[in-house]
């Protein structure tokens, strides 16, 4: 009998599982629930990986629901048996951090960041799934900390949108380095950009940290993950070269856009790599 439940639970699980798969097989947009749903699919896969059909049930199930667009509040680290006490105590702050974040209508990060915020959630779910088994520590610490980088950039990027529509000529809060050609190369006019920079950060005397901005139309690929990789690196040894300290600079996520050739021909412009400063909270 209890073989036959075993083989029926598994059954279930693989359906699921399964219906997840062929589901997002023609999801095309890049809304939240699309990017959930995608998501939830990949931790559903890593779960049947570790033959823990409970999980891969319990991802793939999320992963249906989210494409059926039903409105899924993250788990709370009382839905897991959590023994280390400090973490469950740094769970439940994430979890109430995650759950404002996504509520607020202020921000609205599900509208107006729908990649980052699907994936924050995701994030959070499978620390949350990790932290309960309790073996994988290397796994644990990864996607306790993307989730925590990921948060604190989500919100800071609401800020920045804040601070461009504030933005004066006596106060500049942000600076453009563009790239006309696909290189790493700073022209004299992105040079006299990055001096403006340093001169403002090294004359200022509020507390900030730094946030940077990747833009590019090009693909996510190998070679041009290496490209955005040596502009982050050049950029950043230019503000340690004029003083700034390391731990005031942190590095935003990536930005692809993907358009045409023409237009990307016609736009080069918009290949760039955005600096902004942001006044710490006391």
């Amino acid at each position: 009998m209890r073989i036959k439940i075993l083989l029926l639970f598994l059954l279930v699980s693989c359906t699921k599982d399964l219906i997840l798969e062929e589901k997002t097989k023609i999801i095309k947009n890049e809304d939240y629930f699309s990017a959930l749903a995608e998501g939830y699919k990949e931790l559903s896969r890593l779960e049947r990986i570790e033959f823990d059909w409970v999980d891969t049930e319990y991802f793939a199930q999320k992963g249906i629901d989210a494409y059926n667009k039903k409105v899924l509040i993250p788990a709370s680290p009382y839905s897991r048996e959590i023994a280390d006490q400090l973490t469950l105590r740094e769970l439940l702050n994430a979890y109430t951090s995650l759950i404002e974040l996504l509520i607020s209508a202020d921000l609205d990060v599900k509208y107006n960041y729908p990649l980052r915020a699907a994936r924050l959630q995701i994030l959070y779910d499978y620390w949350l799934e990790q932290a309960e088994e309790d073996w994988q520590k290397e796994q644990i610490n990864r996607f306790r900390d993307e989730f925590w980088a990921s948060f604190e950039s989500l919100v800071a990027t609401e800020k920045l949108a804040k601070i461009k529509e504030q933005e004066t000529i006596l106060a500049k809060k942000y600076f453009t380095i563009y790239f006309s050609e696909p290189n790493n190369i700073l022209d004299k006019y992105a040079l006299e950009e990055m001096n403006d920079f340093n001169f403002r950060i090294m004359n200022s005397l509020n507390d900030y940290r730094i946030i940077i901005e990747n833009h590019t139309y090009l693909k996510n690929n190998t070679e041009n993950q290496k490209l955005l990789s040596e502009r982050f690196t050049k950029i950043k040894k230019m503000m340690l070269s004029a003083g700034i300290l390391r731990s005031k600079i942190l590095k935003e996520q990536n930005i692809f856009i993907i358009k045409s050739k023409e237009k990307q021909k016609s736009d080069n412009y918009q290949d760039r790599l955005e600096i902004y400063i942001l006044d710490k909270k006391p």
